[in-house]
């Protein structure tokens, strides 16, 4: 990993507001390498996240090696009378209501619920993404909010590819999720085998329940690409991946 992300540092570094964006590293729980199920959810990209403190190449390659092999990262998210809030960047002086409510975001407790009904063992816990890993796309994005804009796409796409690749190998999840849509899965699509794309997602006038919009394997591990789960019916939404696990 280490030597990935000087590569990304190197690929990055002259974009504007590089040293000062929001730098991902890919987490798994605690538990996670316990577990006879292992999902690997992907994202497209995360906001309101750290950057990391680098001077060069090297100590970019030698913070992110150290992140991905640290178990101890989900302590992002603070349990607090059992519902999940981020405590990411938040302070934990600020009250309940201006916090990031985990629980509550469709990207987390639909991933809760496919989860929970996978085959295979994990363990009770409150904060329960100490049993899974997470991984984003794209590893360098806006500090603040929005997605990467197309010259940090640009930029780092073809590393981050790779990353993705090494993510997997190292993992070795049973299921990987991607709540990405398919249109941001399609650069890396090269990394599986057996794509096969199931048609897109439409909201407005054109709504259709084209929920897993692709499928696809990687060295036998099963994967599906899911639409953003914002605005989605979530028992549809939850029962189409799973059955794209099982196809």
């Amino acid at each position: 990993m280490r030597e990935l992300y000087k590569r990304l540092y190197q690929s990055c570094e002259k974009l504007q507001d590089f040293h000062h964006a929001a730098h991902f590293v890919s987490m798994k729980g605690k538990y996670y390498d316990m577990n006879t199920k292992r999902l690997l959810l992907a994202g497209r990209a995360v906001n309101g996240w750290d950057s990391l403190e680098a001077e060069d190449a090297e100590g970019f390659g030698e913070q992110a090696e150290r992140l991905f092999y640290d178990p101890g990262r989900w302590d992002w998210i603070d349990v607090v009378d059992g519902v999940l809030y981020s405590a990411h960047n938040d302070g934990n002086h600020k009250k309940k209501k201006d916090r990031y409510c985990v629980s509550t975001s469709p990207f987390w407790y639909y991933t809760k619920a496919i989860w929970q009904e996978l085959p295979g063992t994990s363990h009770d816990c409150e904060r329960w993404m100490e049993n899974i890993a997470w991984s984003n796309l794209f590893k360098v994005s806006p500090k603040v909010e929005g997605n990467p804009p197309e010259e940090y796409i640009k930029a780092q796409k073809e590393v981050c590819r790779e990353i993705l690749c090494h993510e997997i190998n190292v993992l070795k999840p049973t299921h990987i999720l991607f709540m990405t849509a398919y249109d941001w899965f399609k650069d890396f699509e090269g990394c599986f085998q057996n794509v096969k794309y199931l048609g897109r997602n439409e909201m407005g006038k054109n709504k259709n329940d084209t929920y897993m919009e692709a499928a696809a394997e990687f060295q036998g591990i099963r994967a599906v690409v899911m639409c953003r789960p914002e605005y989605r019916k979530k028992e549809r939404y939850v029962r189409s991946a799973l059955d794209g696990f099982v196809m």
